[in-house]
């Protein structure tokens, strides 16, 4: 078990999250997470997954998405289609706010450094790739963790940076 002291941890850190405050000299968990959340997370992730891969409205995105007009020939129609990602993503990215919010806590300036995370995970996972961005998300937050833990909470957030400065220099 990880307990996490501090708000600025990685979602991926630990299998278990315990948020607490200290009460007179003892830690008082004021609400357990963690495996439900873990588990809602891939449960999204591979629905999502296997949605795209295997039912029709998955061939319908990847058609639309690599050449419209064929696609729209071929009997999908493309702006039902956009229409419906557009609001399967927003769904989606409601879900994970809502899971990240129980988590942590929301300040108005916490949108950076979730946004430089993301785009690294993009990167480095491949675009399009959502295996690779779960794996690269669960490595980026373990690495994140441990340099957390061993070197101390304020040199988490740039372990992002520099992987993302190591793949785009090894791999331009």
């Amino acid at each position: 078990e990880f307990r996490l002291f501090h708000p600025g941890g990685s979602l991926g850190a630990s299998l278990h999250f315990v948020r607490e405050v200290m009460h007179q000299g003892e830690a008082m968990p004021l609400i357990a997470l963690g495996e439900p959340m873990d588990r809602a997370i891939v449960v999204m992730t591979l629905v999502i997954h296997a949605a795209l891969k295997a039912t029709w409205f998955g061939l319908a995105v990847r058609a639309v998405t690599q050449e419209p007009v064929a696609a729209e020939l071929c009997g999908a129609r493309s702006l039902q289609v956009k229409t419906l990602t557009f609001g399967v993503g927003s769904a989606t990215v409601a879900l994970a706010a809502i899971l990240y919010v129980l988590t942590f806590p929301v300040d108005p300036y916490m949108g950076f450094g979730l946004t430089v995370k993301a785009f690294t995970i993009i990167v480095v996972g491949g675009i399009g790739n959502l295996p690779g961005a779960l794996i690269v998300g669960v490595l980026l937050g373990v690495s994140e963790g441990l340099v957390g833990l061993f070197w101390g909470p304020e040199w988490s957030p740039a372990i992002s940076v520099v992987l993302l400065l190591l793949i785009l220099v090894a791999f331009p």
